[in-house]
């Protein structure tokens, strides 16, 4: 009988407690309920307490809710006005141009009140993961949700974890049952309104983020061949002191190090891969070079074809990339760190300098005693170790430089950033002077070779222009940036960088056209198969078409590389010639210049691969195939024809002229055919079908 009394009891203190727990909100009754269930029994002390926690969370979720709401309404309103005030400078430029003083100052203005991308961008990845832990969150109570509605095994699972009190299982799955209604769906509800808000957060400081960024680079564009500093001066003397003063201090190196903790606990496991990845080509890197140094230099060009070649390219990329690879890893894992504030502009800046790092291990590989250059490409001794001095050189002192002046001008607000990064501009320019000069020398650089073995070519004869141009350009936006530009003077030396990367495989590619060339050749007359006639007419349309190939490459290289440097490159581009009609009912579609520009260059292809066809499927299908000279004549006449039509509809695509435009034009041929053109028609059907049966074949008469 007292058994019974007790367990009636405690059942209408836990319903009580419960029910009191239930209607308040607030802690402090909370807790007071909580201890006073404590004293009474360890197992309704406990379901109070995860009441009192699930109760706390939906609160503070609610809160945080509410805050993001804000935030997201401040953005959209944000995203507005920015739309708006880019939409009326681009007006503003395209009705007065970009040099007047008004529409400069205007963009200056506009430039100085936009926040800084690096942090918009450190807030979205904050973003992104508050998204990610509160969907994370929202999954675990509602696991909780579905584990306390399964009351019974809820209560017997307590009683299990608290074997000390004495509230059995049918007594404790009333209050699982309130805690699953009263408690727990409330937080799930909350969670899946915070995570929702939260993914509008994501998505919509992405579109302010992009169009910030599209926002600044307009403004950069139009801004670029103005001063963004005085002129250099005292001031920038004592900047720098102060600035470099500040790397002497323990608490910056202390904060550093926090960062980069803070960037591995952050994305540990892209670190470990990251590194994993770097130590593995470095190990390959290693026993590279061993190998290439005992690897003995043909003496044949019969070796050097374009598999090895090919080869041994890929070979220097394997070679070069442990360094830039670790530079990119790092730089990006800390930039996207949200809260390694001080280490942030140097893992940026770690990122930029990356792909300078890149080439310069590239060119050192290619140039190595034994690398790819003197072993497949025929450099000479001088030029590989003028290549490599050089490298050395923006190695020691270019390098080192343009990371101090892309770290400094990520340094917003930081004392003496400014003028710090004027100076490493400064260094990095003159050190690249020193060695564009030396690398594009006439006679021991680059194009050396190709000087020698073709005095009256294109790039031998425009050495009175390229050379000073190259050796110059430098020089003058280091005086550029003394004067004050030194956002052009940075800028520009990306697009040096990238010219130097065209340039560099330009050198690659006409040095493989020579050796790939001589090295098919070679095979010919080992083989027989040729007469000298035919031998040199395959030649002269092989080394042809390798010319044009790399004049085309060329070209399209530079305007990559200097595109986003003149907007009028794309303006012109985009400049439409004419409307052709797209449909009946559709808007007219515009032929650019850019479209025209790429007709004309099918159709200079299509003619050149007409007239050197002979030459290129001769020395490709020979150095496989047994075939004899008739069976190659057949494959040269189909492949012109098959080529003449491609390119027919490729450069009618180019000009947005669709087979239902010339539809009436295949028609009136078709009549034709049928009545005036019989006779030769049915002459060239004749013609393949002799071209594959083969029934006549070359040297038969």
């Amino acid at each position: 009988m007292q058994q019974v009394l007790k367990g009636f009891m405690l059942v209408l203190m836990a319903m009580f407690i419960s029910t009191n727990i239930g209607a308040t909100s607030t802690t402090a009754p909370l807790q007071v309920q909580s201890a006073q269930a404590a004293e009474t029994d360890p197992r309704i002390a406990a379901i109070a307490r995860y009441n009192q926690d699930a109760a706390n969370e939906t609160a503070r979720v609610r809160a945080d809710q509410e805050h993001v709401s804000q935030v997201v309404g401040n953005l959209k309103v944000a995203i507005k006005e920015l739309r708006a005030i880019k939409e009326s400078d681009e007006r503003r430029v395209l009705l007065a141009g970009s040099g007047s003083d008004p529409i400069t100052e205007v963009l200056l203005r506009h430039r100085d009140s936009l926040p800084p991308l690096a942090n918009q961008r450190r807030d979205l990845e904050a973003a992104r993961t508050g998204a990610a832990s509160a969907e994370i969150g929202r999954l675990d109570a509602t696991e909780d949700l579905a584990g306390a509605e399964r009351t019974n095994e809820a209560a017997e699972a307590l009683i299990a974890d608290q074997p000390t009190g004495h509230a059995t299982a049918a007594e404790l799955a009333p209050l699982f049952r309130q805690r699953a209604d009263q408690y727990l769906r409330p937080l799930v509800s909350a969670l899946t309104s915070y995570s929702a808000i939260l993914a509008e957060e994501v998505v919509v400081r992405s579109e302010y983020t992009e169009l910030l960024e599209q926002y600044r680079n307009f403004i950069d564009t139009h801004l670029l061949w103005l001063p963004d500093m005085p002129v250099i001066g005292e001031r920038d003397v004592r900047g720098v002191t102060d600035h470099v003063g500040r790397y002497a201090t323990r608490t910056f190196w202390g904060a550093i190090g926090e960062d980069l903790v803070d960037s591995f606990r952050f994305r540990p496991f892209r670190w470990i891969g990251g590194a994993l990845l770097v130590l593995a080509l470095a190990l390959i890197r290693g026993r590279g070079f061993r190998f290439i140094s005992k690897t003995p230099v043909p003496g044949s060009s019969t070796e050097a074809g374009l598999v090895n070649i090919g080869s041994a390219v890929l070979e220097s990329v394997i070679l070069a990339a442990p360094i830039p690879l670790a530079l990119q890893f790092a730089g990006l894992l800390i930039e996207s760190t949200p809260a390694a504030a001080t280490a942030a502009p140097f893992g940026s800046a770690m990122h930029s300098v990356a792909g300078y790092a890149f080439l310069i291990s590239f060119a050192l590989a290619l140039s190595a005693h034994g690398g790819a250059g003197e072993r497949q490409l025929g450099w000479s001794l001088s030029t590989m170790t003028s290549i490599r001095r050089a490298m050395l050189a923006l190695a020691a002192g270019f390098l080192p430089a343009i990371f101090v002046a892309q770290a400094s001008l990520n340094m917003d607000g930081i004392a003496g950033s400014e003028e710090i990064a004027r100076w490493a501009v400064i260094v990095a320019l003159l050190v690249l002077t020193a060695v564009s000069a030396r690398i594009f020398r006439p006679s021991h650089g680059v194009f050396s070779g190709v000087i020698a073995a073709n005095p009256t070519g294109l790039i031998s004869m425009l050495r009175p222009v390229w050379y000073p141009v190259c050796a110059l350009l430098p020089a003058v936006l280091a005086l550029g940036a003394a004067a004050g530009y030194v956002i052009t003077a940075i800028t520009v030396v990306e697009n040096i960088a990238r010219s130097y990367w065209v340039i560099l495989l330009l050198a690659v590619g006409i040095s493989a056209l020579g050796r790939i060339g001589g090295a098919a050749l070679d095979r010919f007359d080992l083989a027989g198969q040729l007469e000298a006639r035919e031998e040199a007419r395959f030649e002269d349309q092989l080394r042809s078409f390798g010319r044009l190939l790399l004049a085309l490459v060329t070209v399209a290289g530079l305007a990559w590389a200097w595109n986003d440097l003149i907007p009028a490159f794309g303006i012109v581009s985009n400049m439409a010639v004419w409307t052709v009609a797209a449909g009946e009912g559709s808007a007219r579609v515009p032929v650019t210049v850019r479209d025209a520009v790429f007709c004309v260059a099918t159709v200079v292809v299509t003619m050149s691969l007409v007239r050197d066809l002979p030459g290129i499927i001769n020395i490709v299908i020979l150095r496989r195939f047994p075939i004899d000279r008739s069976a190659r004549y057949a494959l040269v006449a189909l492949g012109r024809y098959l080529i003449v039509v491609t390119g027919i509809i490729v450069a009618l695509a180019c000009l947005r002229i669709r087979w239902n435009d010339v539809q009436w034009l295949a028609a009136a041929v078709t009549v034709g055919l049928g009545f005036g053109l019989q006779e030769i028609f049915a002459n060239f059907v004749s013609g393949l079908i002799l071209l594959a049966e083969r029934p006549v074949r070359i040297g038969d008469l």
